[in-house]
């Protein structure tokens, strides 16, 4: 409607509503409908549209702050995990010279043990030093990274690993290794820092001192048994927000990826997997009665629920189906996000779109799927 089209009453009213919600004495609520119109414009019907909402991460209580999700955790017992901090001789990765392991169970850390470590040519940085206060004195006599390491891994056993700032220390054990010509352990790790991010947003800071301020907890920052303690001490206010004692069920529920390293490579925390084939459910049973059961599905666009394609994709998983990267005769759904009209090919239409499109009118089953309505077939 333009604004020749109301009347002098009509538009003084809405002059007076816009300066109204300016000032903000009203507020303005839009709903989402869908109306029938005659050849005049006029509406014959009108209906809202229920707008499917995305599944949302699981949390014990969102409201939750660090203290009593530590609380929480400790109640619940969580535990069957441990935490490793590692600290560096210089700016060098490959310069371990200290590691501690922290282990956790029944809601509380129950041992903490260090190994010091010679880095190659025992040679450091004063910074590194002042940081520390590890100095060559101390790691003289010490055994290299390949000789501490076995030790280090049967204090770990097949717990998974949690650390702050973990990709520092996952690139310090890989690059360690490496230095003394051993291969990668195989082992599964979560990263506080990441996980508090993704709980806890907005803070000023999520530097561990900080974070363990929150708590309640003192402890001597940079001495490497200190800070694995805290770190573990941070996870299990974790699996207290999450409502789950295991720290991978934790990460799971708050939607962080796990990271893994294998003697091959690794995946960083939060990253999807190389390849969707790699998905798997994340609960133990897929659902009765799933319309995604056996098929595969393929999305593209930006999905408007807030889902990345990657956790779309294991909502697919988890339902039972498949996920692909590419439109071919074996895809069943190709859901439909927003289109970026700098990369449809046709201005309107997706090359996937055109694709499936194409693929349909040669006999294929594939269907396209709007995104509220991949949303609604989802299982409870």
């Amino acid at each position: 409607m333009d604004d020749e089209d109301l009347t002098p009453a009509e538009a003084a009213a809405l002059a007076d509503l816009a300066q109204r919600i300016a000032s903000g004495e009203a507020e303005l609520h839009l709903e989402a409908r869908i109306e029938l119109v005659d050849g005049d414009g006029c509406v014959l019907e009108s209906h809202p549209i229920d707008a499917p909402t995305a599944p949302q991460p699981h949390y014990a209580s969102p409201r939750l702050d660090l203290p009593d999700a530590l609380k929480v955790g400790r109640e619940l017992g969580a535990g069957g995990f441990a935490a490793i901090d590692f600290e560096t001789a210089t700016g060098s990765r490959a310069s371990a010279c200290a590691v501690a392991v922290a282990t956790v169970e029944h809601g509380q850390v129950t041992n903490v043990e260090r190994w010091l470590i010679r880095p190659p040519g025992n040679e450091y940085d004063g910074f590194n030093i002042s940081i520390h206060g590890i100095t060559p004195s101390m790691t003289e006599a010490s055994p290299s990274m390949a000789n501490v390491w076995p030790e280090v891994a049967a204090a770990v056993g097949d717990r998974p690993l949690v650390a702050h700032y973990a990709a520092f220390d996952m690139s310090v054990l890989r690059n360690a290794l490496t230095a003394d010509g051993s291969t990668w352990p195989n082992l599964t790790y979560f990263c506080t820092c990441a996980l508090a991010k993704h709980v806890w947003p907005g803070k000023v800071s999520y530097r561990l001192v900080d974070l363990a301020d929150e708590c309640g907890l003192a402890f001597q920052h940079h001495e490497p048994g200190a800070d694995a303690a805290t770190a573990a001490e941070l996870a299990i206010a974790c699996c207290g927000i999450a409502d789950e004692p295991r720290l991978d069920d934790a990460g799971k529920a708050l939607g962080v990826r796990a990271g893994h390293l294998a003697s091959d490579g690794w995946v960083p925390v939060g990253a999807a997997p190389r390849r969707l084939s790699d998905l798997t459910p994340t609960d133990g049973e897929i659902p009765q009665g799933s319309p995604f059961i056996d098929k595969t599905v393929v999305f593209t666009g930006t999905l408007t629920s807030g889902l990345t394609r990657p956790q779309a994709a294991q909502l697919v998983v988890d339902a039972g189906g498949h996920a692909a990267r590419s439109i071919s005769k074996k895809v069943d759904y190709l859901v439909l996000g927003q289109q970026d009209a700098y990369r449809v090919k046709d201005g309107v239409h997706s090359q996937k779109m055109l694709k499936a499109i194409d693929l349909q009118q040669a006999g294929a089953k594939v269907e396209l799927l709007a995104e509220s309505d991949f949303l609604r077939m989802l299982p409870e």
